[in-house]
C-alpha cells in the first residue's frame, strides 16, 4: 500500500466525521426553526428570517411604548409584565396562528382579530374595544368590502428584516398608497382620488394627514389599570390632535393608565381605523 493510500484512509473518517458533525448542527438549527415556524421555513426561509424580527413576532410594539412613558414611570420590568400576564399569547410564533390550515388558508378580520379585537380590528368594523357594544361608525372601507390585508402590506405582517419598536415605525401603509394613485382599482373598484382642487386640501396640504379630517371617531382609554388589567373605560366622545414626529398633525390616542395607586396620562399618534368619508 502507497504512503498516499495510508494517508488517505487517516483522513476519511476524519471528512467523514466532520461532515456527520455539520450535519447535526445543521439538524439542530432545522429543529429550531421547525418548533418556531412549524416546518414552514423549509420552502419559505426567507419570509421565517424576516418574520424572527417582526412585530408580530416579538410583540415589542405595545411592550415598547408602555417602556418608553407609563411603565418608565410606574418602574414596571416589562419582561416581567409580560410573563406574568401572558401577553406573549398574542405574539404569532408560528405561522398557523394566521394561517391557520396552511396553504390556501385565507386570511380574513377574524385572522387579525385573534389578537386585534382590542382596538384596531374592533373599531374597523364600528364596534368598541373587545366587541363590548357598538361604537358611533364603521370604517367606510370595511362597508365598502374591504378588509386588513387590502391595506396591510406583506411586510408589514411578515416584517421586512428589520427591528421595531413600535407600530408607528413598521407600519408604511397610507391613504396616498390608494389615493392618490390615478387608475387604482381595489376589488374591482376605482378608487376615488385625492384632488388638491378641494379647498380645504388645498389649505391643510403638509401640514395635517388625512386621519385629522377623515375620521370618524376615535378612542380614549380611561383607567386602565396595569396592576389588575381590570376596569379599563374606553369612550369614543372626545377627538385629540397633536403634531406627530413627521411634522403633520393627527389624531392622537389618550390613556390614563393606574399602578399602585398612581395615574400616568400619555398622548400618542393613533390611527383611528374608521375612515367615515
Amino acid at each position: 500500500m502507497s504512503k498516499t493510500d495510508k494517508k488517505a484512509k487517516k483522513i476519511l473518517p476524519l471528512m467523514i466525521v466532520a461532515v456527520l458533525s455539520l450535519s447535526l448542527s445543521l439538524a439542530g438549527i432545522a429543529i429550531t426553526a421547525a418548533e418556531d415556524f412549524g416546518g414552514c421555513e423549509g420552502c419559505h426561509a426567507e419570509i421565517a428570517e424576516n418574520f424572527s424580527t417582526s412585530l408580530h413576532y416579538t410583540g415589542a410594539g405595545m411592550k415598547g411604548e408602555y417602556e418608553k412613558f407609563a411603565a418608565k414611570e410606574f418602574g414596571i420590568d416589562m419582561d416581567e409584565y409580560y410573563a406574568t400576564w401572558n401577553c406573549s399569547n398574542c405574539h404569532a410564533t408560528t405561522c398557523e396562528k394566521c394561517h391557520e390550515g396552511g396553504h390556501g388558508a385565507e386570511i380574513t378580520i377574524d385572522t387579525c382579530d385573534q389578537c386585534h379585537f382590542k382596538k384596531q380590528s374592533a373599531t374597523f368594523i364600528g364596534d368598541m374595544p373587545a366587541h363590548s357594544k357598538k361604537g358611533p361608525a364603521a370604517d367606510i372601507h370595511y362597508t365598502m368590502g374591504l378588509t386588513c390585508t387590502d391595506c396591510h402590506n406583506v411586510a408589514e405582517l411578515h416584517g421586512d428584516g428589520n427591528v421595531y419598536t413600535s407600530q408607528l415605525e413598521a407600519v408604511t401603509t397610507e391613504c396616498e398608497d390608494c389615493h392618490a394613485s390615478p387608475g387604482k382599482t381595489v376589488k374591482d373598484m376605482t378608487v376615488t382620488q385625492y384632488s388638491s382642487d378641494i379647498d380645504a386640501h388645498e389649505m391643510h396640504e403638509e401640514k395635517l394627514d388625512c386621519t385629522a379630517c377623515h375620521s370618524g371617531w376615535s378612542l380614549t382609554c380611561n383607567n386602565c389599570h396595569l396592576d389588575t388589567r381590570k376596569g379599563t373605560q374606553p369612550v369614543s366622545d372626545e377627538f385629540y390632535l397633536g403634531v406627530a414626529s413627521d411634522g403633520k398633525v393627527k389624531p392622537f390616542i389618550k390613556m390614563d393608565a393606574i399602578y399602585d395607586n398612581a395615574t400616568h396620562t400619555g398622548y400618542g399618534a393613533w390611527f383611528p381605523h374608521n375612515s367615515n368619508r
